[in-house]
């Protein structure tokens, strides 16, 4: 999530939310199932879709990766997914080096684990404490 969030940045989270709180530009925390079984940290991400959207992307990305996704979403030279009820489609800030829907595709409302409400202060992950 650089540059809004560095590796070792704390933010605070809203972990019990309903559904109609998430929108685009929001940053959640979100956890794929196969990191929940080896016990991953969980990812951080920007929500660019919501249910209804249409996300296009130019076909852009090295053979090898594409090969591995999923023909149904290739038209053309674009990359295209439709927003189903009950998914978002969620992008690093860092597109460059980013892991997300863009690979994954759309991914559950069920997978997101809390809406990142605030970047806590502090230096390398440690919240300064103010003193009176």
């Amino acid at each position: 999530m650089l540059p809004t969030l560095c590796e070792r940045d704390r933010v605070l989270i809203w972990r019990f939310w309903p559904a109609r709180f998430l929108r685009r530009g929001q940053i959640i925390i979100l956890q794929q199932e196969s990191q929940r079984f080896k016990g991953l940290p969980p990812y951080i991400k920007r929500i660019t879709g919501v249910p209804g959207d249409i996300i296009t992307f130019p076909s852009d990305l090295s053979e090898h990766v594409t090969l591995s996704l999923h023909a149904q979403h290739h038209i053309g030279n674009q990359r295209m997914w439709h927003i189903p009820p009950g998914h978002l489609f969620v992008q690093g800030d860092n597109q460059a080096e980013s892991v997300d829907s863009v690979l994954w595709g759309p991914i559950s409302f069920d997978q997101v684990g809390g809406i990142v409400v605030r970047k806590l202060s502090g230096i390398g992950g440690e919240v300064k404490e103010k003193r009176t």
